[in-house]
């Protein structure tokens, strides 16, 4: 069986581009050396909204808004109280330049019980395009469309008058694995569950400027039959730690600027085999938890090749009289470890109860660039307490 050149593109291109994909190569010049961590279900890492992605994937410690579960759900608590329930549509047509109709979409909506908590709802979907399985002679055999899902549910509550802790639980779907003959686990498609924790700071330090510092470790959850029938794949799970500082020039403008690093917390692939027996490197048979703690000190060039794991965003945010948004940013990982470097450009504007937003990422990187000129929009809109 062939399957189409489509599928095939989008598949190894999520890879590429979001943390997958190579076993450690014998010693090589520092400039050619390349590790990419691999884990299952990548799409969890990937922005999706349009504020997020024109400021650098920047989320964890951006003001607070109804796309709040799926970067930092503790910010949650911090919604103004005059708006006690929000709705936002997320949609990214992703890698459009190599796959027509493969995008991510998500939907999520908060609501405000009290002053100290919220409560949230959201779903990822995440569309892989058409499939066409054909025979030698081209006939074709079976029509599929991967995909893949994630349900959450969140609660936040403000523990004091500055600070917020955050719980997100995730329901898992994929039946990416079930493709042809290339299946795992038996075809059938991926069930599994993660979780996330997640603490907000947020303070006005004096009458002009206000600081928010967030950190969170996301989709943590067991390791899963993903890529093959013999090594279980770690989730993408990842530490992730933001700061953001906004400043009212005057009552019309404010400028805030965010910046945030996020380091997968899963085991450096590494070529060591002590069991050489079962076909699953040493870096494979940690559980889940273990490859969390192991992964910060386990880097085969040590010290140096850690630090490259750490991905940079930037983005800087200019808002004029509450009524329109100007964004940019940057992302920044390390050439050994993907390479995704990207500017990004977007804008906002709100009328009444709703905002429209409209982001865009290209890559600075000329060895992908094909793979990461990106769009999204989002619509989102806040109720108001009359």
């Amino acid at each position: 069986m062939q399957i189409s050149r489509a599928l095939v593109c989008a598949i190894f291109a999520l890879p590429i581009c979001h943390q997958a994909a190579a076993q450690t190569p014998p010693a090589v010049p520092a400039d050619e050396y390349i590790n990419i961590t691999t884990t299952a279900i990548p799409f969890l890492r990937i922005a999706t909204d349009a504020r997020s992605s024109s400021l650098g994937n920047c989320g964890i410690a951006t003001s607070p808004d109804a796309s709040a579960i799926f970067y930092n759900s503790a910010k949650l608590a911090f919604i103004p109280n005059e708006n006690p329930f929000g709705l936002t549509v997320n949609y990214t047509p992703w890698l459009s330049q190599l796959v027509d109709d493969l995008y991510l979409a998500n939907i999520s909506a908060f609501l405000k019980t009290d002053s100290l908590q919220a409560i949230s709802v959201g779903c990822r979907y995440f569309s892989l395009g058409n499939l066409t399985v054909t025979s030698a002679s081209g006939n074709v055999l079976q029509e599929f469309r991967p995909t893949e899902i994630s349900a959450d549910v969140a609660y936040a509550r403000k523990l004091a008058a500055h600070f917020s802790l955050g719980l997100t639980l995730k329901y898992i779907y994929s039946n990416v694995n079930t493709i042809g003959n290339a299946s795992t686990n038996g075809l059938k498609p991926v069930n599994s569950g993660a979780a996330d924790i997640s603490v907000f700071h947020q303070k006005q330090i004096s009458e002009k400027v206000g600081i928010a510092l967030g950190g969170v470790i996301s989709n943590i959850g067991p390791k899963i039959f993903y890529s093959n029938t013999i090594n279980k794949d770690y989730l993408p799970t990842n530490l992730g730690i933001g700061a953001n500082v906004t400043i009212d020039v005057n009552p019309r403008n404010t400028v805030a600027l965010t910046a945030e690093c996020n380091k997968l917390l899963v085991p450096t692939p590494n070529i060591e085999d002590n069991s050489p027996a079962n076909a699953i490197p040493d870096y494979m048979e940690y559980s889940a938890l273990e490859g969390m703690f192991v992964s910060f000190a386990d880097a085969p060039q040590g010290l140096e090749e850690e630090l490259n794991e750490i991905n940079i965003g930037t983005g800087l945010e200019y808002i004029y009289h509450n009524l329109i948004a100007l964004r940019g940013g940057y992302f920044y990982e390390d050439d050994s470890k993907g390479g995704r470097q990207m500017w990004a450009a977007g804008a906002g504007v709100h009328f009444s109860s709703f905002n429209i937003d409209l982001g865009y990422q290209n890559s600075t990187n000329q060895q992908i660039t094909n793979t990461n000129a990106t769009f999204s929009m989002s619509l989102q809109i806040l109720l108001n307490k009359s």
